[in-house]
């Protein structure tokens, strides 16, 4: 199996892109934020990494879809947006924040000894 930092990468991104299947914030932190946190802390993540991890993830997948959040419904409603700009749009906040997090953020975490 995997540890460490090779388990945390896939099962971050696994929470995070399962969203797409999800019409709800809500929903999708009640069914699958416990079982993943688990999975972290099994795979030897430090449990508070592994926690803010999650957290910030589940506020970060708000603009992936259209769906994802009621903000998102209005936009989206008020046809500030097209439907396919919005995944477009979406994907490519998700690579920068995914570049972000691991690049300055992992650095950050390690010097406030987060991990």
């Amino acid at each position: 199996g995997l540890y460490g930092i090779w388990a945390f990468l896939p099962i971050v991104a696994m929470y995070w892109v399962a969203h797409y299947l999800f019409a709800s914030q809500v929903a999708h932190v009640s069914a699958l934020y416990q079982p993943f946190l688990l999975l972290l802390l099994e795979t030897g993540c430090p449990p508070l990494a592994a926690a803010l991890s999650l957290a910030f993830v589940s506020n970060l997948f708000m603009t992936l879809t259209p769906y994802a959040s009621a903000q998102s419904a209005v936009m989206l409603g008020d046809r500030y947006v097209s439907t396919g700009e919005w995944y477009k749009s979406g994907f490519v906040f998700m690579l920068f924040y995914a570049t972000v997090w691991l690049s300055v953020g992992g650095i950050w975490w390690r010097l406030i000894g987060i991990c």
